[in-house]
């Protein structure tokens, strides 16, 4: 047997089925696919994206997946290029939560695929519906040692919804319209396509690549028929199928379990609602939804994205002291939110409370209910569609003096936090100082990213997003980075709102090299604050006294202003000697230019024993 005979297969063997070898070589019996077509696969997938109403796609430069770029340039949507492949899947994490629609990152084979691995994961515990496009060898070249060649499927497995691959052209859009109902369904999550280049790039390209071999022996012969048929099933009704809108499958809501609900509230005196970022996965409903709560008159808290959602002020939510009105609470509706280490695995659920638990996810109503809790009702459905339904049916003000209680420790802790604000801090400035001054002049629309430890944990006791869908952090997974990323996912969803980024200075690291992007894609509505006081702070306080070392949290009060003037950016320096923070901050959000802060900070004691583990 000729070699040329041997290596056909040793191809066929570890390529295909048989069941697919002769799909294969019966398209060598059908009329070849025009040569002359202009069109390539990352038209394709550009179409399926324009269909879905896809405006922005977040990437970084790849030569398996060039042509979805130019394919998304044709069709008008913006390619917005990163510098880490995780923060292309930030900013699509980003982008899904504030548009309610699905965010898309592409990157390519490889290194470029497993830089994703933990923006996946935070996309998937924070139920965020994220397309992943990636690219990988040829088809033909898959487990020979071709460049940047791995089992991508199995690395994403974990982190993803589901993973998928195609193996030629006309696979692409039934492939993009699974993986997107998928994302975008139930319990939404990130989910990963991909794409070999020989899907991606023209035909005339494909079939050069292939190095048929030269003679007419039987054996080249054989192999040539095989290549042929190879590339005619590549690329044959490779452009027929049409792109479409794809909508989630809904999760249906039983009217009897509305009338269950509606009768555990009514007979309630101190009913408590605890709403999660599962609650705004829907923008459209978000203001039909914060009318029902503020009439229905019951103490609310919010928490992740739902932060906002009840605006700046608010006769119904309270912001401090959650864990003594759940200890108190008869009736408590959980809202998208899990019983995980936020609320202690359920220790902070008193057994004498009804519990409601509503959540897309059917694990989440169980999780933990082995150990410290047991609920009332578990509802899998939409929490924003299940509590609007269950509140239009209900009555106003179901409880005025229990609401009254609440918000009067809200007003006493409020009280103690100025008080700590007006304290002098050591060695810079109070950061709850900072944080009020701060507060005092956001402008409503502001949208704010928390990325950072000690730094954000203080911040989120004071600022106070203005409106729905104005406030982004990482989630459960708790991941550090999502700064620049979410940023820039934010900004390009909306281009005319003011994005703040709340900066820790370790957390900063790792993607402030995105001010790069944010100065040369032209995001001058992005300022990031960094709170610089030199150390891994949440975690050097317990270490230390716990431990006794600062081992490997201590950092330089580095100079992170001038790494904006790097970038063609502003950048400023604060410390103890500038007193007017809040016309600062203001100038500097009204100003055009994105800004880096570069904020020194003193020492207190606000956070003490805060260490989440």
């Amino acid at each position: 047997m000729s070699s040329t005979l041997r290596r056909f297969r040793q191809i066929c063997s570890r390529t295909w089925k048989t069941s697919n070898l002769r799909r294969i070589m019966s398209y060598a019996m059908m009329p070849a696919p025009n040569l002359s077509e202009k069109r390539h696969g990352g038209n394709v997938v550009a179409s399926v994206l324009k269909a879905n109403a896809v405006d922005s796609i977040f990437v970084l430069s790849g030569g398996h997946v060039s042509p979805i770029f130019v394919g998304c340039e044709e069709l008008g949507i913006r390619v917005i290029d990163t510098r880490n492949e995780s923060n292309a899947v930030f900013a699509a994490d980003a982008n899904a939560r504030l548009t309610g629609g699905i965010g898309v990152a592409v990157v390519t084979a490889g290194p470029g695929v497993t830089n994703t691995v933990t923006a996946l994961k935070n996309a998937q515990m924070a139920g965020s519906p994220v397309l992943l496009l990636g690219g990988a060898a040829a088809t033909l070249l898959k487990g020979r040692g071709a460049l940047q060649d791995i089992e991508q499927l199995d690395v994403l497995r974990t982190v993803c919804k589901e993973t998928f691959t195609v193996s030629t052209v006309r696979d692409i859009v039934p492939t993009l319209h699974s993986a997107i109902e998928c994302a975008i369904s139930g319990n939404p999550g990130p989910v990963f396509v991909e794409l070999p280049i020989d899907t991606l790039y023209p035909m005339e390209m494909a079939q050069s690549e292939l190095n048929p071999p030269t003679g007419n022996t039987a054996g080249a012969k054989v192999v040539k028929l095989f290549l042929d048929a190879y590339i005619h099933n590549l690329f044959t009704r490779g452009f027929d199928n049409s792109a479409s809108m794809i909508t989630p499958r809904a999760l249906p809501i039983s009217e009897g379990a509305v009338e269950d609900a509606k009768s555990l509230l009514l007979q309630a005196k101190r009913p408590v609602f605890v709403l999660q970022s599962q609650t705004v996965l829907q923008p459209s409903k978000l203001h039909h939804l914060a009318d029902l709560l503020e009439k229905t008159g019951a103490p609310v808290f919010l928490g992740g994205m739902a932060r906002g959602l009840l605006g700046g002020e608010s006769t119904v939510q309270c912001r401090h002291a959650r864990g003594n009105a759940l200890k108190e609470a008869d009736v408590i509706f959980l809202c998208g939110v899990p019983p995980d280490f936020r609320l202690n695995y359920g220790r902070n659920l008193p057994k004498s409370a009804k519990i409601v638990t509503i959540n897309r996810d059917p694990d989440a109503l169980k999780q933990n209910t082995d150990l410290f809790w047991k609920p009332k009702m578990a509802v899998n459905a939409d929490p924003a569609d299940f509590m609007i339904a269950l509140l239009e049916k209900c009555p106003s003000n179901v409880a005025p003096e229990w609401l009254e209680t609440c918000k009067n420790r809200d007003d006493d802790r409020d009280e103690e936090i100025a008080e700590k604000a007006s304290s002098p801090a050591t060695d810079g400035i109070n950061p709850i100082h900072l944080f009020r001054e701060l507060d005092s002049i956001l402008p409503d629309d502001t949208i704010l990213i928390a990325d950072g430890g000690d730094f954000v944990g203080t911040g989120s006791y004071i600022l106070r997003p203005r409106a729905p869908l104005s406030w982004l952090d990482p989630g459960a997974y708790g991941t550090l980075g999502v700064g620049g990323g979410f940023a820039l996912g934010a900004a390009a969803a909306f281009p005319d709102r003011p994005v703040l980024i709340v900066y820790g200075d370790g957390s900063c690291g790792y993607s402030l090299i995105e001010v790069d992007s944010i100065k040369r894609l032209g995001f001058d509505n992005i300022h990031c604050i960094i709170g610089n006081d030199g150390r891994w702070n949440q975690i050097l306080r317990a270490q230390e006294q716990l431990l006794g070392s600062p081992v490997a949290n201590m950092l330089e009060r580095s100079e992170y202003e001038k790494i904006a003037h790097a970038f063609g950016a502003d950048g400023i320096k604060l410390g103890p000697e500038d007193k007017d923070l809040a016309l600062t901050f203001s100038k500097i959000l009204k100003s055009g230019k994105p800004t880096v802060i570069n904020a020194l900070l003193g020492s207190t004691d606000f956070r003490d024993g805060s260490i989440s583990v």
